[in-house]
């Protein structure tokens, strides 16, 4: 599946929708989306393959049951 990610102006949080779908035609509840920016777009996902940043299993899931998938950003830096 193809996808699109739009980033959020106001929060780090990311919108996921199939590719070609823009943001604005979704009815999106949560404020942080009121105001979006293109941040990658056509990114192939698949379950077969490994993919940064992306929980694709979730993603993929998301998308299917609402036509959309939000996710944050967490960065963990652990010195040993």
């Amino acid at each position: 599946m193809k996808i699109d990610v739009y980033k959020s102006n106001k929060s780090p949080k990311y919108l996921v929708v199939p590719a070609g779908k823009r943001a604005s035609e979704l009815t999106l509840t949560d404020k942080d989306f009121s105001e979006v920016s293109i941040f990658k777009k056509d990114i192939e996902i698949a379950l077969n393959k490994s993919f940064i940043g992306i929980n694709q299993e979730a993603t993929l899931a998301g998308i299917l049951a609402n036509g959309y998938y939000v996710m944050g950003v967490k960065i963990e830096i652990n010195t040993h």
